[in-house]
């Protein structure tokens, strides 16, 4: 079985869970979270996106936690 995990944390840390991301692929642990491939500025606030791309990257997202095993979850 592969082993599969979304890292979650707030939109503005994606740069540091990249890091994080790296570091399980290298072991051979799959990261699932996508968003961490995202574009937008990591300090975007929710009020800074539209509608749609809210709706699109939440389904994604649910596809990504559906395919992990684990989730990691860093908070503060």
């Amino acid at each position: 079985m592969t082993k599969k995990v979304y890292l979650a944390a707030q939109y503005g840390w994606r740069d540091n869970l990249k890091w994080y991301a790296k570091q399980l692929e290298a072991i051979g642990i799959e990261v699932t979270s996508s968003w961490l491939k995202e574009r937008k500025d990591p300090k975007s606030e929710l009020h800074d996106l539209n509608l749609r791309f809210l709706r699109e990257h939440a389904l994604v997202d649910i596809e990504d936690l559906n395919a992990a095993v684990a989730i990691v979850l860093f908070t503060v």
